[in-house]
């Protein structure tokens, strides 16, 4: 059952506030729906299409894999500018409506993909630079991840820290983004307990999956101080160039 503040939260949310359009900004959207009816054609193609290897539907991909993550749950090819262009938006503002919605769309397909029987006790995600996260006021990873604990029902924690080496992953070409990300990450003291995490089963987060080496260094991270299954969702994947 649905507590008072929880209950004040969703009508502050949904009823009293509709959200606008998360891919073009309009406030013609209903309180269910953050998207225009201008702009679910390009949504829902977005969200029906298929991969570019395998061509099967995100919750049935297997032809990539995330070094040390056991399972992967994405929505998005991130080579659709309509996609695109929402990540870039989510980066520099903050669009909680848009993150709601995509989180539940997350978590469907996790309660899909695990019978109903999620495997994790928590749920952390990869951190924004203290510079990043001061300069545009937010970080959009770990607003996501509170909405996918929210929806879960598990703790939200900071099971990693961004050391604050400056560059951004997305200015690297593929073969040294591994390199940078063993230099950017490490684990957060303060949430560990004797050194280790007192979690066995975290749930990653992120925004956007290339060559999957910042997820994967988390992951190893996670691992290295105690974690024994390490789950990973993600809003899109960026596929690889034709060769």
């Amino acid at each position: 059952m649905l507590d008072s503040k929880r209950v004040t939260k969703l009508l502050r949310r949904y009823l009293l506030a509709p959200p606008k359009c998360m891919l073009c900004g309009s406030e013609d959207c209903t309180a269910s729906l953050p998207i225009c009816s201008g702009c679910f054609p390009k949504y829902a193609a977005a969200a029906l299409e298929g991969c570019d290897v395998c061509g099967a539907m995100p919750v049935d991909c297997r032809c990539f894999e995330v070094k040390n993550c056991a399972a992967l749950y994405w929505l998005f090819n991130y080579r659709r500018p309509e996609i695109k262009e929402l990540i870039i938006r989510m980066k520099h503002e903050r669009l909680d409506y848009a993150l709601r919605f995509l989180a539940a769309r997350l978590v469907d397909q996790m309660l899909i993909k695990t019978n109903g029987a999620p495997p994790f006790d928590c749920v952390c995600f990869v951190p924004r630079s203290k510079r990043a996260a001061l300069y545009y006021n937010h970080d959009h990873a770990e607003e996501l991840a509170r909405e996918v604990a929210d929806l879960l029902q598990l703790p939200c924690v900071k099971l990693l820290s961004h050391t604050g080496v400056k560059g951004e992953q997305k200015q690297l070409s593929r073969e040294f983004r591994g390199d940078a990300a063993k230099i950017r990450f490490e684990a957060n003291e303060k949430a560990l307990v004797n050194g280790k995490l007192p979690y066995k089963t975290p749930l990653l987060v992120d925004d956007v999956v290339t060559t999957g080496s910042t997820a994967g260094e988390c992951a190893r991270l996670l691992k290295e101080r105690g974690a024994k299954y390490v789950g990973l969702c993600f809003l899109a994947h960026t596929p690889p160039h034709p060769s």
